[in-house]
């Protein structure tokens, strides 16, 4: 059995435009760094109305986002997902 098929290369990231904005500095990238990607994202925070002590709470359910190129590519997805190695602690994921 013989395939033939295409395979697309990555496109190249272009993002020596991106100016970072300004962080707290104990955040603060090192200098030497510098963007990589730049991306625009669609998105929501999700959250979840449950019994909470007496009452209700609204929980953090997660985020949803899926971050686009320049010509409307997908690049990622954001979402959480539980990590094995922490019993399940929900973790954020690309």
């Amino acid at each position: 059995m013989c395939w033939h098929g295409l395979v697309s290369q990555p496109q190249p990231a272009h993002a020596d435009h991106v100016t970072p904005p300004p962080v707290p500095s104990d955040i603060l990238v090192p200098d030497g760094n510098k963007a990589f990607l730049e991306g625009h994202a669609v998105g929501t925070q999700n959250y979840i109305c449950l019994p909470s002590g007496s009452g209700i709470a609204w929980i953090l359910f997660g985020p949803q986002a899926t971050l686009f190129n320049d010509d409307d590519k997908q690049v990622i997805t954001h979402f959480l997902s539980p990590n094995p190695d922490e019993n399940g602690t929900l973790r954020a994921t690309w």
